[in-house]
This record gives structure tokens, sequence and C-alpha cells, in this order.
């Protein structure tokens, strides 16, 4: 069974097993997901029931686009401030930004920012220290104890550091509940054209968490009590073997199943090879 490659996965989580690599990534992605369900993904199914309920609709598409400015003002901020911690809605944005196909010709830096996204996911992961022992095989004493409590440190000061910065910037709070989200965004912009080009990138994004909610909805629905560290490490298993029989029926339309299409996602979420390459 032949498993991609995953160095850049594998680099930062100090493994050369590939599939080690993709079972401690697939938690990290999971546990995205699941803080992030009510920051973005929630609002993308919402958006989608336009007949059944249209205000509720209406509303959590505002969310998204508000949500997508934000981002896009966080990327701006970004050129400033490199180190900038993004909020777990902007985080929606930039994930979903990254996996639409368009990226690598939008985003010149798009390897370096799949990176950082990524490295802010995993730090998320180390705020609950269970979980990432869990995710990585590392247990929580003498230096390593302090290695995480270090790092936490100081990417939580960056985070302060961020959010200085944006309220200076754009006169608003950078952190925002999900009930605040279709109404705290940044400033307009005096540069017109610039402001719409904004506006329609933010709408395209919009688009994107929403096609991507159903997906993170039913990953969601399993929940930790299946998403178990075996369940994962057979859908790593089973990865492999979807890939050999795609490769065995070059042309043929093969429909992954959930567990597969979760491990497809990490293999082409950031920090490895994005897919339009």
């Amino acid at each position: 069974m032949a498993l991609p490659s995953v160095r850049r996965l594998s680099a930062m989580l100090g493994t050369s097993d590939s599939h080690q690599a993709l079972c401690a990534g697939a938690k990290i992605y999971f546990n995205f997901l699941s803080l992030t369900r009510r920051s973005g993904f929630l609002q993308g199914h919402i958006s989608k029931q336009t007949d059944s309920a249209p205000e509720e609709a209406a509303h959590a598409r505002t969310a998204l686009e508000v949500a997508a400015a934000r981002h896009l003002a966080f990327m701006e901020l970004r050129k400033e401030l490199p180190t900038a911690v993004p909020t777990r809605d902007i985080s929606v944005m930039w994930h979903s930004d990254l996996l639409r196909p368009t990226v690598g010709k939008q985003h010149e830096e798009a390897e370096t920012w799949a990176t950082a996204w990524f490295d802010h996911q995993q730090h998320r992961l180390l705020q609950s220290g269970a979980t990432f022992e869990e995710a990585t095989g590392r247990r929580w004493s003498g230096a390593h104890a302090l290695w995480r409590a270090g790092t936490l440190a100081a990417w939580q000061h960056q985070y302060g550091v961020t959010a200085a910065r944006w309220r200076d910037n754009e006169a608003t709070e950078y952190l925002v509940s999900p009930e605040q989200m279709a109404v705290v965004g940044p400033r307009r912009l005096a540069d017109v054209a610039e402001q719409q080009r904004r506006s329609a990138l933010a709408a395209e994004l919009a688009d994107a968490v929403a096609s991507q909610a159903s997906f993170a909805g039913r990953i969601l629905a399993l929940g930790p009590n299946v998403i178990s560290s075996d369940w994962i490490e057979r859908a790593v298993t089973r990865y492999g073997h979807f890939l050999a029989l795609a490769r065995a029926h070059p042309g043929e339309m093969l429909v992954p199943t959930l567990d597969v299409d979760l491990i497809w996602c990490v293999t082409y979420s950031p920090p490895n090879e994005l897919p339009n390459r």
C-alpha cells in the first residue's frame, strides 16, 4: 500500500512515516472542524436553506460574507505581521481559500500561507493537552510540558498582538462570537475598485464554505466516540487501498467513502500539496 508523500506535514509532526503523519494530521483536522463548527460551517449549512428558512438563510449568508471580508483584511494584516494569529471564523475562510482550485493563481505565497494555517491549527490542538498527546504520541512530562507551555505562551502572546493591531486598523473587535459574525466586519475601503474586488472574492469564499459545510457536518455527526484512534488508523489504510484502486482503473469515476474523503482532505489540506497542483 503506497501512501502519498506528505513531507511538509511529516516534517511539522516530527516523523518520516506518512501513515503516522496522516493519522496525526487527521486528528488535528478533526479538531479544527470541531472547534469551528459554529464559526462558519453551521452558517454554510443554514445559508443553503433558502426555501424552508429564507430569513435565516439570508442572515447566515451575510455572516459568511462578513467572515470572508475579515479573512481578506487579515491577509493584508499578515503582510505587516506574518505571525498574526487567526480567529476561528477567519481560520474557516482561510482553509476554504486554500482549497479553492484557483488559489495557486491568486496567491503567490500559497504554500507559505498553507503551512502557517496548519501551524495555527496545531497550536489550537495544543490547547487541549490530552488530545494533542494522542495525536502526536508525545507525553506531557518534564521538558515536553515546559515546551508545550512555552510554545502556547508565545502563540497566545501573538494573538494579543494581532488583536491590538486589528483594532487599530479596523476599529472593531477582533474576536467575534458566532452570533456577532453577521455584524462585526472590517472597515470599508476608500478605494472603490479594491472594495468591489474584495466583495466579489468574499462572495466566492462564502460559496466555498457553503459547499464544504455538508462534508464537515457529516464528519462531525460521527463524533469523537466514532472517530477514535483506531478508526483513523483504518481510514488511512483504506485511503491507501483506494488510491491503489484508482491507479488500477485510470479514467474511471471512483467515489470515496466518508473516512477516505477525510484522509484525502488531510492529504491535500495545508501544509501539503494543494489540489490544483
